[in-house]
């Protein structure tokens, strides 16, 4: 009988890319989280196919299909049309906005009193975000 991959949560921090806060506080807090099968040390060990399935049944990635990233790149868009495309909530790219997260890099132009970007210099700064993919090694 082969054993299981275990992961503690500063390997899940590491494997996925988000920080070991992230995952100690928010992501074991959650109900639905695996309930960890040992310990190692201090560390809670979790199944590592049940954490991946968690984290892909909860689409903390964002799909590469998103309209966003596969139309017209030069095509100037408003941010509505960034949430609705994107697939992100609209408190997460407005506060992207605000952070100076999505600046492009030629800025805005103005559509009567409306700014808007370039989709592919705002897809560009969006397939920087850090989604929660598992890294490949």
């Amino acid at each position: 009988m082969v054993a299981e991959e275990t992961v503690t949560v500063e390997e899940i921090a590491e494997r996925y890319s988000v920080s070991w806060w992230t995952v100690s506080t928010r992501w074991t807090q959650d109900p639905t989280w695996p309930e960890s099968v040992g310990r190692k040390g201090n560390a809670k060990l979790y199944l590592a196919r049940q954490v991946e399935a968690w984290i892909e049944g909860r689409r903390l990635t964002r799909p590469p299909e998103a309209p966003i990233f596969t139309r017209d790149p030069d095509e100037l868009i408003d941010r509505p049309t960034i949430v609705q495309e994107s697939g992100l909530a609209k408190g997460t790219i407005y506060a992207n906005f605000s952070q100076g997260l999505l600046v492009p890099k030629e800025g805005h132009a103005l559509r009567g009193n409306t700014k808007v970007r370039r989709r592919g210099d705002i897809a560009d700064q969006l397939r920087k975000r850090n989604t929660y993919r598992k890294k490949r090694t």
